[in-house]
């Protein structure tokens, strides 16, 4: 892989997904996720799952993968790692990435990968 290894974690869902990180460190605050962006969050909360709905991939710091969050990705087929240390830091907002929830890692935007859902 030729981008550069940023984390990994524990696969909830299967699936690769090229796309623009959305990271949201506050439930409680706005939540604007666009279609097709990976969502990146410190843990599990009920807020995150409707911003879910507009995802493609979720990317999860602490949390089991049974959390509420990480099951309705998993439900909904959208690729997902949880125990991901220190994603929201190390991903940044906006940043061009690749989720490989296959391997349980997250890497940024290589050429090796075609962009999904990118405009």
């Amino acid at each position: 892989m030729s981008g550069s290894f940023l984390v990994e974690g524990r696969t909830v869902s299967s699936g690769v997904w090229v796309g623009r990180a959305c990271v949201v460190t506050d439930p409680d605050g706005e939540i604007a996720v666009r279609s097709g962006e990976i969502l990146v969050v410190p843990h599990s909360h009920p807020s995150y799952a409707i911003a879910l709905m507009r995802a493609a991939g979720l990317i999860c710091e602490q949390g089991a993968a049974v959390s509420h969050l990480c099951t309705v990705a998993l439900e909904a087929g959208i690729p997902c790692i949880t125990q991901a240390a220190g994603a929201v830091t190390k991903i940044g907002q906006g940043q061009m990435i690749v989720l490989d929830a296959d391997k349980g890692v997250v890497s940024a935007y290589g050429s090796e990968y075609p962009a999904q859902g990118i405009s």
